[in-house]
């Protein structure tokens, strides 16, 4: 095979450089995205850390914290099984028949709690 052939083969399976150049293009894009979604996700780490933080500080200082339950609120069947999934098996309980947050595990909804009022 001569040279000129080898040369117009392999032209043949490359892309046009334009193609390449478009190519290239979107995939910085992407690694822009990426890296954007990157900072995204830390600062919710750090608000969700912050949460954490003052939800933990709200839970022992509420007086519907009863034991470690909330009695502030009666969960609805319904949504037992999503929050359970979100915040981990323990994070509901059944208490006489009422399921009843368990304040140990779900400090972020205690942060963002309406129903807080500091114990007398």
């Amino acid at each position: 095979m001569s040279q000129t052939t080898s040369n117009q083969q392999l032209l043949a399976d490359v892309l046009p450089f334009s193609s390449l150049a478009e190519l290239r293009q979107k995939v910085d894009e992407m690694k822009q995205s990426v890296d954007s979604l990157g900072t995204v996700f830390q600062q919710v780490k750090a608000l969700m850390y912050i949460g954490g933080l003052i939800g933990r500080w709200k839970a022992m200082t509420c007086k519907s914290n009863l034991n470690g339950f909330c009695t502030g609120w009666r969960i609805p069947n319904e949504i037992v099984f999503d929050v359970k999934k979100n915040f981990g098996e323990n994070s509901i309980v059944e208490k006489d028949g009422t399921f009843r947050f368990n304040v140990a595990n779900t400090a972020l909804v205690c942060a963002i709690c309406p129903l807080y009022s500091p114990k007398s």
